[in-house]
């Protein structure tokens, strides 16, 4: 299901971004991880979103949800009252 592919992709992409910051000897792997994570929340306002869906197959209001999905995330986060660190907020505009 699409809820589950999104899950899956969420933790793949926090678990690879935190290895390739050990990787490189970067700080702050926690906050990577947790910003990885958290990067794509926004795409919830996409009801059929697939992650492998082609984004010209999309409308324009899609597109422009598609888009700014690093934003809608950081404000989902902000309007939950959600607690993250500013350095995971900036990651996540990324």
């Amino acid at each position: 299901s699409g809820l589950t592919d999104n899950y899956s992709h969420a933790i793949e992409t926090s678990t690879f971004a935190s290895l390739f910051a050990m990787i490189l000897g970067l700080k702050k792997i926690d906050d990577i991880a947790i910003a990885a994570y958290l990067h794509d929340l926004g795409l919830v306002d996409l009801p059929n979103f697939q992650s492998d869906a082609s984004v010209t197959q999309m409308t324009e209001e899609e597109r422009k949800i598609y888009y700014n999905h690093p934003e809608r995330s950081l404000e989902y986060i902000k309007n939950k009252k959600m607690i993250i660190s500013e350095v995971a907020a900036k990651i996540i505009l990324q």
